[in-house]
Order: C-alpha cells, then structure tokens, then sequence
C-alpha cells in the first residue's frame, strides 16, 4: 500500500509565524497532501514537536513525537512505501531513527523535497550545523527522491536513491481568477519582501515601475508601489501587472549572496504562483528555472534587472503570445499536473 504522511494545514499553520502566512510558506505542502490524497492509497497524519522552551522540556516534547510517529506507522509493513515531505515542519533530532525503523521492516520510503538548507546555508552555527547533518544523513534511508530539477540532482551525486525531478511546483487553485495583466503595468514581486531575504528590492532600478505584495517591507520610493500583505488564496485575485520578478539576494546586479546563488538550484514557488495565474515571468538567467521558461517561452530571462525596462518592451501581439503561454502552463500547475507525473515516475521505478 502507498502511504503517504499528511500535513495538515492546521498542523503546519502551528509552526509558521503570522506574517509568513501572507507568503505562502506552507501552501506547497497542503498541495503535495491534497495531490496525494487524490492518487494514493492512504495516510498517516502525525504531530510535529513545536513551541517548548528551555532544553529538558524540548527533549520531552522530541521524545513524546518520536513515540507518537512509532505509533501511527506501526500498520506499515513490508512492501508499503510512505512519502515524506522533506525537511519536516518541525524538526526532530531523533527522526532518523524512524527512517531506519522503516527501511529494516522493508518500507519504501520517498522524500518529497520542498527544500534543501544546506545549498543555500553557507555560514552555520554549531546548532545548525548538527541540524543540517541530522537532515543529510537522512538521504542515505530513503528509496526515491522528488527533487526541483536536474540541476539540484547534479549537486547530490552521493545520493544512491532515485532521483525524480519535478520540474517546477504545482499551485492549486481553482483557476477562476488570472491577474490584471498588460504589457505597461509595474513588475510584480511577491512573497518575504525583507532586507534579508530579499535586499535587491531596496535598490530597485528606478527605469521601471514596480507593485510589491508581502510582508516585512520597510522603504519607500516613488517607482515602488507596495500594495500590502495577503493570504495565499486571495493573492491571485489582487496581482496586478506586467511580469511577475524572480530573484533573490543582496544585488539587482545579480542573484548574489546565499539566497541568490540558491536560485541556480530550486524552484521558486513564487514562480509557480505567477504562471498559476497568468502572468509571464521575468527570471535570473542563470537560474535552475530559467531553462524552464525558455523552452515553454513563458518569460524572459535577464543578468541584472537593468536590463528589465529595455526586455519588457514589447510588442502587444508578443506579450499576447507570452502570457498564453503562461496560461497553458498555469492550467496544469493548478491541477497538480507535475507533483501527479513525478508520483508516477516515483512508482514505476519501484515496482
């Protein structure tokens, strides 16, 4: 039987703070829970350690979600495989444990990977530094691997286990709404709009006109025009706009900085919300998904966003062509077209 472990959304809202709900954080997740639950067996649901304090009690709350994990994959039996989404919401430094408990009881286990820190992590504490070996080891039991694209699969050869690429990431939706559109309105950018995660913003190029949606931006400019904070599934409805922007780090001159180079590996989910509705997108040419838009020209791709005013000056005939593009990309990502084709790839290879 093909399990798969649920991700409430409940569950997972616990672990987010308020504002990052305004980014979509864990819509990716529900999607991978709602997909699954469209086109496998069966699930297991369990609780993810959250909000203790002070070291005896976090240990506590480890041991008491290690007891609970042990207890809702005890039906699991050889021949059954589970998918996890990887890393987990909340993070538990015994989990490998369960994996090896699994993988001895002859389970097939899949990762489903949301993200990998240790790509985009260069300067670590010594905590994180354990936390992040405690989620590479876990590599070393899973089956199959769900991963962005090729390019983040070149960067793990160790891993023995199949690799799958997705491709880019699904964004459900009912496909009832598509943004405002035109070829002379601002750029979109979407998502965390904070000087640490995203500090090109606070040097945009003043050529173009600019609508920011997200929390945690703090400046003001008069080509920038910040229309506020809101959840996943009213976002769609209020994008207005030309492109929608993918990129990340300290620079307008380039994706620099961990957050940027990180780009040359994942798959921006904001990429995925763009298309989802409509919108052709504007991306960092060297990054992992640039291939992506070029071969379903669906957006146009840029070394520094200087470039931006002079490669979204286009014909309206042509930005007609770019945005239907985008729509029949948008269709499937609404559907779950490419989560569905890479949990088809996983079991083919399996069985």
């Amino acid at each position: 039987m093909n399990y798969y472990l649920k991700e409430t959304e409940t569950r997972i809202s616990e672990t987010v703070p308020q504002a990052h709900k305004m980014t979509a954080s864990f819509k990716p997740r529900v999607d991978v829970d709602t997909i699954c639950e469209e086109v496998m067996d069966g699930y297991v649901c369990c609780g993810f350690p959250i909000g203790v304090h002070g070291i005896l009690n976090r240990l506590r709350s480890y041991r008491m979600n290690l007891r609970e994990w042990e207890s809702v994959l005890a039906p699991l039996k050889s021949g059954d495989s589970i998918l996890i989404q990887h890393p987990q919401p909340g993070f538990n430094p015994f989990q490998n444990k369960l994996y090896k408990m699994l993988k001895k009881r002859g389970v097939r286990i899949i990762f489903f990977v949301h993200d990998l820190d240790w790509l985009r992590m260069k300067k670590m504490n010594p905590k994180v530094k354990l936390h992040m070996h405690i989620e590479k080891k876990a590599f070393r039991y899973a089956d199959s691997v769900i991963l962005h694209n090729d390019k983040m699969a070149e960067r793990l050869p160790n891993i023995k286990a199949n690799k799958i690429t997705l491709g880019i990431f699904d964004y459900l939706s009912d496909g009832k709404t598509l943004a405002k559109r035109g070829v002379a309105l601002p750029i979109i950018v979407a998502g965390n709009l904070s000087r640490e995660k995203a500090g090109y913003l606070y040097s945009l190029p003043g050529e173009a006109e600019w609508n920011l949606y997200g929390p945690y931006y703090t400046a003001e400019a008069e080509n920038v025009n910040y229309k506020g904070a809101f959840p996943s599934e009213v976002l769609p409805s209020v994008l207005e706009g030309s492109f929608g922007l993918v990129w990340d780090g300290d620079s307008a001159d380039s994706c620099v900085g961990a957050m940027g180079e990180y780009l040359r590996f994942n798959d921006p989910y904001k990429a995925s919300l763009y298309l989802a509705c409509g919108l052709p997108i504007i991306i960092w040419r060297q990054a992992a998904l640039a291939d992506f838009v070029l071969s379903h020209d669906c957006g146009i791709v840029v070394d520094s966003l200087s470039e931006i005013p002079q490669k979204t000056s286009l014909s309206e005939e042509r930005y007609a062509e770019l945005c239907a593009n985008a729509e029949k990309v948008g269709e499937r990502l609404r559907v779950g077209h490419y989560t569905k084709l890479a949990l088809s790839r996983v079991y083919d290879k399996e069985e």
